[in-house]
C-alpha cells in the first residue's frame, strides 16, 4: 500500500443535511509525491461521491502548514472556507485544522476547464 483515500461520514443527522454530506481524507507515502497519483485517486473517488452517492458537499481538512495538501484542493476546485482552532481541547499543544469545501457545482465547473483544448 503507498496512500490512502476515503471518505466518512459527517454526521448522522438528516435534519441538518449531514446525509448529503462527507469529509475527505488522504495521505500518500513520500516516496510516491509529485506523480499525479494522489490527483488522479481524489478525482475517482469524488467522481464516484457526487455521481453515485448524490452527495451536495464534500469536506477536507489539512494542518496549516501542508501547503502540498491544500494545492491538490485547491486543483481540484476546493475553496477554503475557514480554520479551527482546537488549542482548547488538545493538551498535546497547539492544533489547528485548515477546511475546504467542494460542491458538485465547483466539480463539474473544474472538470469542465480540465477537458477543454
Amino acid at each position: 500500500m503507498i496512500g490512502l483515500v476515503e471518505l466518512y461520514e459527517r454526521g448522522l443527522d438528516e435534519q441538518a443535511g449531514l446525509l448529503v454530506t462527507k469529509d475527505l481524507g488522504f495521505m500518500l507515502d513520500k516516496d510516491y509525491w509529485q506523480q499525479g497519483l494522489m490527483s488522479e485517486a481524489l478525482t475517482a473517488l469524488i467522481n464516484y461521491a457526487f455521481g453515485e452517492l448524490k452527495q451536495q458537499q464534500i469536506w477536507a481538512g489539512t494542518f496549516p502548514n501542508n501547503d502540498a495538501s491544500q494545492k491538490i484542493l485547491e486543483k481540484l476546485g476546493f475553496k477554503y472556507v475557514y480554520t479551527a482552532d482546537f488549542n482548547q481541547a488538545v493538551a498535546t499543544g497547539e492544533f489547528e485544522e485548515k477546511y475546504f469545501l467542494l460542491t458538485p457545482a465547483d466539480w463539474y465547473d473544474k472538470m469542465q476547464l480540465n477537458t477543454k483544448s
